[in-house]
């Protein structure tokens, strides 16, 4: 029987996350360490953010502009 693989979500750089907010890397930082945006996790000195809780950030931030 094969066992079922767990998905794993998409995991962002500082740079893709940056590139989506057309901001730079510092302000990224910044925003994160002010709660602006959701906090990321660290590998190694390597901050990621996974794609999915980007995604859910932004549509909530849509949902109340409505």
């Amino acid at each position: 029987m094969l066992e079922k693989i767990p998905t794993v979500a998409p995991l962002l750089t500082i740079h893709e996350v940056a590139g989506i907010f057309k901001c730079c890397r510092r302000s990224v930082e910044k925003m994160a360490a002010l709660g602006q945006i959701p906090k990321g996790f660290l590998t190694g000195k390597r901050p990621l953010w996974r794609a999915t809780d980007i995604d859910a950030f932004i549509a909530g931030k849509a949902e109340g502009a409505k």
